[in-house]
């Protein structure tokens, strides 16, 4: 991977402790970013799966359970390891920003995302998992180098997988590269769809593409369509939705992001609009097929549910060492 062999060969002093961040919103990049992660266990057994990688893994474990599910599968997660390699595509003025930014997301495990990036895909193979599902923010922000070096990782992996992209991946705001092109080297990936669906015998996985942004029409029609197909789903997003039971995940984000619930919902940070609202409205209903919500982007861990039908997670980022284990089965 020789993309990845030059990024290794960027030193960069870690742990500064007086850098300010925008991980989320950067419009907001004067502001302090901090996250915890939480609920999180240690594989026993996995010493042959983490001689692969240069740190330890901490993996998170759920489960779902869906009506009408006959057989058990495993689901591996992993979001926000916004991997970065710095070349000339960086702006001149943003290179010293870059460069701390590197350093804030090595400063969780003391190694270089790159580093964990190139052992990841055979370290998730081992798992023998039924699918891999990429909930956004792999990157800090989108270059040639940085998509194809996600791009090389992807190759190497043998697993079915779904990634939905979020702003950071799609981000131009060190390049300046444009959106357009940005968008073709994703969509070379694996096609980059607004709406991506892993269809099993008795489950779907649907996976919401840049879902920083509102819903599009063309995204609700098809999301429209595999409802119709009438299995119980489950819903990749990067960012979580409003829970409609209590206020705990709204409180948890303002604590961690300036007093900010980035989180989707009316009077939330991600404000739907009438597209947005009518997708949200069908994860609410009371006889809603969306039985379970995946998600990323707060940089820490909750749990809890979203509705009378849904239950949603968050995981904790990949930057601290963290992948979700999830196991899907049927009732009991």
């Amino acid at each position: 991977m020789q993309l990845i062999k030059i990024a290794k060969a960027i030193k960069y002093m870690l742990g500064t402790g007086l850098l300010t961040f925008c991980l989320s919103g950067c419009a907001d990049a004067d502001e302090d970013i901090t996250g915890t992660m939480m609920n999180s266990t240690k594989p026993k057994g996995n010493t042959q799966r983490e001689q692969e990688l240069p740190i330890d893994i901490d993996v998170e474990k759920i489960t779902i359970e869906l009506s009408g599910v006959e057989e058990e599968y495993k689901l591996l997660y992993v979001s926000d390891l916004h991997m970065i390699i710095l070349d000339e595509e960086v702006l001149e003025e943003h290179k010293t920003a870059v460069e701390q930014r590197v350093d804030f997301f090595s400063a969780p495990t003391g190694v270089n995302p790159i580093e964990i990036w190139e052992g990841l895909p055979q370290y998730l193979d081992s798992y023998h998992a039924d699918a891999v599902l990429f909930g956004g923010d792999m990157l800090d922000y989108a270059s040639t180098s940085n998509i194809q070096c996600l791009q090389e990782g992807l190759n190497n992996l043998t697993t079915p997988y779904l990634y939905v992209r979020a702003d950071h991946d799609y981000g131009n705001h060190y390049t300046g590269l444009d959106a357009s092109y940005i968008k073709d080297l994703h969509g070379k990936m694996d096609g980059a769809l607004e709406i991506s669906l892993l269809e099993f015998p008795d489950f779907c996985i649907v996976g919401i593409d840049n879902n920083t942004s509102n819903i599009t029409p063309e995204g609700l029609a098809r999301f429209r369509e595999i409802y119709a197909l009438g299995k119980p789903i489950i819903l990749l997003t990067h960012v979580p939705i409003a829970s409609q039971f209590d206020d705990s995940l709204a409180e948890q984000s303002k604590k961690a992001w300036q007093d900010r619930a980035l989180i989707w919902g009316s009077g939330y940070y991600y404000e739907p609009d009438a597209n947005t609202k009518e997708f949200l409205d069908m994860i609410y209903r009371e006889d809603s097929l969306v039985k379970e919500i995946l998600s990323g982007h707060l940089h820490f861990s909750w749990d809890g549910p979203i509705s009378n039908q849904a239950y949603g997670h968050v995981f904790a980022p990949a930057i601290n060492g963290s992948i979700g284990l999830i196991t899907v089965k049927g009732t009991e």
